[in-house]
């Protein structure tokens, strides 16, 4: 069945590994230190790519005379962001069956989406994460809380690295980006950037209560009952995210839906997600009805 994200849940988990050494006893095997990570260092600048319909940062880093690739996206305001990771060393983390994502000290990062491997020229494996949070979702019976649409400043000025643990004894990997709250703070200009485009008003998104998805589960049933037959047969996935532009009343006036993946005959259709999708308007700080959007991801797997 396609799984809707509310925004593009499960969560990762760290490994800690402690040491305990005493006088003349021996060193156990699952007491040493985990060994240390590979070390990726910048090889250029962030660069910036305002685009039409999402936002991309992207820096090239280099080890041991090979070339890596990270790229950070977002292609709406949100407190989650894609992340693309790609070099020779990301083909040990194919098929882990311990992974875990870190760009701050204060442990894991929370992952709202899917994972992927892909291939990338000029750099071999890639590592895709649709949906990554420095901060943990609300719960689900939290009381809504006026927030601002993009990445909390305050957290992102937390994130300095970006490290997959691969699990014990496995050397893990470590991108050097150092601070990295001027990249998202160039992402929270360029998505204040794309409501502009979309009509919507960037200051009263600095404190808002998103749009409520109330039937989520009934447009999750609709596309799986309509997965395209080569498709299922071929076992292939495919991701997508769609954006919709969600009016005082909540009724829905503007579809926009982009393929993350590459997948024939698989793309839901705009008409399907606005004759089914019901919402609940977004409220200002205020608590009054207003002009507003919803992005998330759709993933369709198959078992």
């Amino acid at each position: 069945m396609p799984t809707i994200l509310p925004r593009p849940a499960a969560c990762a988990h760290a490994l800690a590994a402690v040491a305990l050494i005493g006088a003349g006893l021996p060193l156990h095997a699952e007491e040493q230190a985990p060994p240390e990570p590979v070390r990726i260092v910048p090889a250029g600048k962030w660069n910036i790519d305002y685009g039409v319909s999402d936002c991309l940062m992207q820096r090239a880093f280099e080890a041991d005379g090979k070339r890596y690739l990270v790229s950070i996206s977002q292609s709406a305001p949100g407190r989650t962001f894609g992340l693309k990771l790609a070099g020779p060393e990301i083909s040990r983390t194919l098929g882990a069956k311990e992974l875990s994502l870190a760009l701050s000290d204060s442990g894991p990062a929370v992952v709202e989406g899917s994972v992927m491997s892909a291939k990338m020229p000029e750099y071999g494996a890639a590592l895709i994460f649709t949906g990554v949070s420095l901060e943990p979702r609300p719960p689900a019976d939290a009381p809504p809380v006026p927030r601002s649409a993009g990445i909390d400043p305050a957290t992102a000025a937390t994130a300095n690295r970006i490290a997959l643990d691969l699990g014990k004894g496995k050397p893990g990997i470590r991108f050097e980006t150092g601070a990295l709250k001027s990249v998202f703070a160039a992402l929270n200009t360029c998505t204040d950037d794309l409501l502009t485009q979309w009509g919507l008003d960037p200051a009263q998104h600095r404190a808002y209560v998103e749009p409520v998805f109330r039937n989520a589960m009934e447009l999750a049933i609709h596309l799986q009952k309509n997965y395209p037959r080569d498709a299922a047969v071929n076992r292939e996935s495919g991701v997508f995210s769609f954006r919709l532009i969600i009016e005082a009343d909540g009724t829905i006036s503007d579809c926009q839906i982009e393929a993350l993946t590459k997948v024939n005959d698989l793309d839901p259709r705009c008409r399907e997600v606005i004759r089914i999708a019901k919402f609940d308007p977004a409220r200002d700080a205020a608590g009054q009805p207003m002009r507003s959007f919803y992005a998330t991801t759709v993933t369709y797997t198959t078992p």
